[in-house]
C-alpha cells in the first residue's frame, strides 16, 4: 500500500495511536494542507491511509473538535473551523494561575518517584536544602492532550505526610499546603522560553524543536529553606498568561536613570 502523506511513524513512543493521529491531522490543519471550511475526508477513507481502525479516527476526531480546530454536522461530515487551536483555558488557567485548584479535566500520569534524593544544584540557588526530598516526575494532561511536563522535589518530611498515592490525583502544591504544615513563607516563580528535545517532544506529542515555556517554582521557608522546588515545561501552543495590574501605584521596571538637563 503506498504510505500516506501524513502517515504515522511507527508506534514505538508510548503515545496513544489516536493521539499520534490527531497530531497529525492537526498539522495538516494548521499548514493549511486542509483549509477552514473544507471538509476533510470521511472516516473511512482516513483510516484506510493511516492504516488505523474506525473507532481510533473518530477518538481523533473528537479531540480536534474539542481543540475547535474541527465540526461536524449532519449532512455536512466535519469540515474545518479553524486553523488556530483553541487554548485549553479551563485546566492550563487553573494550572498557572491558581496551582492549588483541583480540575475535573486534569489527567496526572506518574513517570517517576524517587526517595531520599538531594537537590539538584541548579534549583537549589541561594537556598538552604534540607535533608532529603522526594522527586516526582509526572505529565499533566487534559483530553489526551499532554501539555506539561513536571519534575518536582519535596521536602521528604513535608510529603510523608501526603495521604497515600494522593499524588497520582492531585497536584503537589495543593497537597503541601493541605498536609505539608503550612511551613512555606514566600513563592518565587522564574519564566523562560526553551525548546523541546527528542525526549520531551515525545513526551508532550510536540514536534522535536517547537517552542516550550519553562516555570521554576521554589517554596521557601524559614530561614531559607527550600520545601520544594520544581521545573515545569508547557508546550508553548497551549500555553497561556492571562495578567490583569492596577496602574494606580505603577513602578518602573528598570529603575530610571540619572536626570539629563
Amino acid at each position: 500500500m503506498t504510505q500516506h502523506a501524513g502517515a504515522l511513524p511507527p508506534r514505538d513512543d508510548g503515545i496513544p495511536l489516536y493521539v499520534r493521529l490527531a497530531s497529525s491531522m492537526r498539522s495538516r490543519i494548521t499548514k493549511g494542507e486542509w483549509s477552514v471550511g473544507e471538509r476533510i475526508p470521511a472516516f473511512e477513507e482516513l483510516a484506510t491511509a493511516y492504516g488505523v481502525a474506525m473507532n481510533t479516527v473518530r477518538k481523533a476526531v473528537e479531540l480536534l473538535a474539542n481543540e475547535g480546530l474541527v465540526a461536524s454536522g449532519r449532512g455536512r461530515g466535519t469540515v474545518v473551523a479553524s486553523q488556530e487551536v483553541r487554548p485549553l483555558e479551563g485546566a492550563l488557567m487553573q494550572e498557572l494561575h491558581n496551582p492549588l485548584s483541583v480540575s475535573r479535566e486534569l489527567e496526572i500520569k506518574l513517570i517517576k518517584m524517587e526517595s531520599g534524593v538531594s537537590l539538584p544544584a541548579g534549583l537549589l540557588k541561594a537556598y538552604n536544602p534540607s535533608d532529603s526530598y522526594v522527586r516526582v516526575v509526572k505529565t499533566h494532561a487534559v483530553r489526551g492532550l499532554p501539555y506539561g511536563y513536571l519534575d518536582i522535589y519535596v521536602e521528604q518530611e513535608a510529603f510523608n505526610r501526603f495521604p497515600r498515592d494522593a499524588v497520582l490525583q492531585r497536584k503537589v502544591t495543593r497537597l503541601l499546603r493541605d498536609f505539608g504544615g503550612n511551613e512555606v513563607l514566600n513563592t518565587r516563580q522564574q519564566l523562560t522560553i526553551g525548546y523541546a528535545d527528542d525526549t520531551l517532544a515525545k513526551i508532550l506529542n510536540c514536534p522535536p524543536a517547537s517552542a516550550l515555556v519553562r516555570v521554576r517554582r521554589w517554596k521557601i521557608a524559614a530561614q531559607e529553606r527550600l520545601v520544594l522546588a520544581c521545573e515545569i515545561f508547557y508546550r508553548g501552543d497551549t500555553f497561556i498568561w492571562d495578567s490583569t495590574e492596577s496602574e494606580a501605584n505603577e513602578q518602573a521596571i528598570v529603575p530610571d536613570g540619572p536626570n539629563e538637563d
